[in-house]
């Protein structure tokens, strides 16, 4: 039984640190919000500002933690981590739009359900388009 533990761990290694790294991630974009709010009170500007330092979070500790990138162009990474952040962000609208507004699916269900999506898309889209290097 320990042994099929071990080859379980072994063989979603990075999967699972990923999901861990989300994890410190969100709790980084709630911390850095709430900092921001100590700031100033717009409360959107506040929402920018933490999804922005949670994505230079996200980046480094995926590129350290998860990936294991090394000698690589961070700045194309960074960028490429970017874009698909920024498209799987549109992808989430879309389908709150889509869930909520016309299937009528109540908005915290559907921000269950969407954000599983977005996780595996994130993970997903890193590893081949971001961090295809990593060892």
């Amino acid at each position: 039984m320990l042994r099929k533990i071990k080859l379980f761990l072994k063989k979603y290694q990075s999967f699972l640190i990923y999901f861990l790294v989300g994890l410190i991630v969100t709790f980084a974009n709630i911390l850095s919000y709430s900092i921001y709010r100590l700031i100033n009170n717009n409360y959107l500007l506040n929402v920018v500002l933490a999804w922005i330092t949670s994505l230079i979070v996200a980046f480094l500790l995926n590129k350290i933690l998860v990936f294991k990138t090394k000698k690589v162009n961070i700045l194309k990474e960074f960028k490429n981590f970017t874009l698909v952040r920024l498209i799987t962000l549109g992808v989430e609208v879309f389908l709150m739009y889509l869930l909520v507004d016309l299937l009528n699916i109540h908005d915290l269900i559907s921000k269950l359900l969407v954000t599983t999506i977005i996780f595996l898309l994130n993970y997903f889209c890193s590893k081949i388009f971001v961090f295809k290097n990593h060892s």
